[in-house]
């Protein structure tokens, strides 16, 4: 509306040519066989803990971050070993020793909030993790 009432039309000449011009392009683009591609190199897994399919780009997460199950309530988190072939995700464990009986604990999640507590998988004792 701006152009019709602002200046100097385009002529008929012009505009069929510029519509041409968009129809060639245009059928260029529907008529190639790459449609709706996302290329890139991704890691698949189900998570252990929960059974959530979990995709990653590679390059969208540090070492350190590892891969975090998509679950909120789940977190669990992976680490990729490059060391095999083909790579592998790994889930992440602490560990730790109960201060009671010296007997030696794995934790599921990666991160536990400060003052959560963790019960000895040897003699149950509650250990507050900080």
């Amino acid at each position: 509306m701006y152009q019709i009432e602002s200046g100097p039309l385009p002529t008929v000449a012009t505009m069929v040519a510029k519509a041409e011009e968009v129809v060639t392009e245009v059928e260029a683009i529907l008529a190639s066989p790459v449609f709706r591609v996302n290329i890139g190199h991704f890691y698949r897994l189900t998570c252990g803990e929960c059974g959530t399919l979990i995709k990653r780009r590679s390059g969208s997460f540090t070492p350190e971050q590892g891969i975090v199950c998509s679950r909120t309530s789940c977190g669990a988190v992976y680490d990729l070993v490059v060391e095999t072939n083909p790579p592998v995700l790994k889930l992440r464990q602490l560990s730790w020793d109960c201060p009671t009986c010296r007997a030696r604990n794995l934790n599921r999640r990666a991160s536990p909030k400060d003052g959560a507590k963790a019960a000895c998988a040897g003699c149950g004792a509650s250990v507050s993790r900080s």
